[in-house]
């Protein structure tokens, strides 16, 4: 008797201590900067009403007296958008699981008085009672939640990694449409030439009515054009600020005005599709769900043992002997012994294996489409740039000196201008989808895509 009372004294102690885990909440917010800054080389931050929230504000602000490059606007957008303060909440309840998995059920406690009818002494029963099978599977359950809080983390992380990549597409496409907006005003420019020295020779009569017609169109369907332009500029321009998550009091923040040149010479694409498949944080997060289910499987095939539970009861007898002893109490696994959650857990097995299937398949396709949309996009920009618009640029110089020998006319001239304009602006389109393909692609591979990377 004594050594059974001392048994359960000692596991009594054990579940008390157990018991005082704590939830920390920022656990695992350490692992996703890490994944961060390895493949963006920016940081992450989550704002916990701490001090360190005002000299974040401060650091946003700095980046803010200048105009932003693409990694300065991203690296606002990672620490000022609250979408994303809202995902890192995910690493907060999927850590209070894995405390939750790590406490086991609390002991019973049962009372009774029974009071005689002859005015007797009365009867008293107490007894204390624990679920020893919870314990001993305690242990499996903690390693079921290990397993879901390092597939949150990823999940996390990929989830950031996503953001930064619209965020990066969202840059360029501002950037781009800023430096057609400014050429489109060159364009009106010129269209608005056109027209006013068609009034001229109108009202000097040495135009017919249909050629002022001609130019008035025009230009109003130039100036049109820049209007729908500055629309689309404003929309785009709100869109990003949006992602930055700045306000009326962030001031009038500006970008740099011109996309970035392209670059002399092209990352290596071959292999890049097996590069990202060992990249891919969401491919991980996959992988690890799988390993939740097998955990979870074993976990459902204890199952069928039944429910124990031990304890001890003390009772005072109406003579006032008091007895004390072991309890003993089980499950009878009659009518359910397990057999449907271990069926439901071997099924989210299969389906989950399946899944990681199916996405390792898609990884590897997207990767290589956006590598073939990467290719056309650079020979888009390198064909305008080494063949269209050093063509036009070489008839407005010959325009430009037949109109100087008085060989051509005034209009010919513009419209040569014009046509300039025009493949300019074609030139910067095919510039900014080579930027966006290029910042899907790195968000497709898992990382930021380097010249030594990609050819193995």
């Amino acid at each position: 008797m004594r050594i059974f009372q001392l048994l359960f004294v000692s596991i009594f102690c054990m579940l008390v201590i157990i018991g005082c885990a704590s939830v920390r909440k920022q656990r695992g917010f350490n692992d996703v900067q890490n994944i961060v800054e390895s493949r963006t080389g920016l940081d992450v931050y989550w704002n916990q009403g701490t001090p360190e929230d005002a000299a974040v504000q401060k650091t946003i602000l700095s980046l803010l007296n200048n105009k932003l490059t693409a990694d300065q606007a991203l690296q606002i957008a990672l620490l000022n958008n609250p979408s994303l303060q809202a995902k890192y909440e995910e690493l907060g309840i999927t850590q209070a699981d894995l405390v939750q998995a790590g406490l086991p059920s609390n002991p019973s406690f049962a009372a009774s008085f029974l009071v005689p009818d002859d005015d007797g002494k009365t009867n008293t029963e107490f007894s204390v009672e624990q679920n020893i099978l919870d314990i001993v599977l305690l242990p499996l359950r903690k390693k079921v939640a290990s397993e879901r809080f390092e597939q949150t983390k990823l999940l996390v992380g990929d989830a950031v990694l996503k953001f930064a990549a619209e965020v990066r597409a969202e840059y360029y496409n501002l950037q781009g449409q800023q430096q057609m907006f400014s050429l489109q005003q060159r364009f009106v420019q010129a269209a608005e030439a056109a027209f006013d020295l068609a009034e001229v020779q109108y009202k000097a009569g040495n135009s017919s009515p249909l050629d002022l017609a001609d130019h008035k169109v025009d230009f109003h369907e130039a100036n049109l054009m820049l209007i729908q332009s500055e629309a689309e500029l404003q929309v785009d321009r709100e869109r990003l600020r949006h992602m930055l998550s700045l306000s009326e009091s962030h001031g009038n923040w500006q970008i740099r005005d011109d996309l970035p040149e392209l670059p002399q010479t092209e990352v290596p694409l071959e292999g890049l599709d097996s590069l990202a498949v060992s990249n891919r944080l969401d491919l991980a997060a996959a992988q690890r769900e799988v390993e939740v289910f097998k955990r979870a499987l074993s976990l459902a095939k204890l199952g069928v043992i039944p429910s124990v539970s031990v304890g001890v009861e003390t009772e005072r007898e109406p003579d006032g002997a008091r007895v004390t002893g072991p309890t003993l109490s089980l499950d009878i696994p009659l009518f359910d012994r397990g057999q449907a959650a271990k069926g439901r857990i071997e099924a989210q097995l299969s389906q989950s294996l399946k899944r990681l299937q199916a996405k390792e398949m898609d990884v590897r396709s997207e990767v290589r489409l956006l590598k073939g949309k990467l290719r056309v996009a650079r020979k888009s920009v390198e064909y305008y740039r080494d063949n269209i618009i050093p063509i036009y640029q070489e008839k407005v110089e010959l325009a430009q000196k037949e109109y100087n020998f008085m060989l051509r006319g005034v209009y010919h001239l513009i419209q040569d201008k014009q046509n300039e304009i025009k493949a300019r602006l074609n030139y910067i389109t095919a510039l900014k989808d080579y930027w966006i393909t290029r910042s899907e692609l790195e968000r497709a591979a898992g990382r930021k895509l380097h010249r030594n990377e990609g050819g193995k």
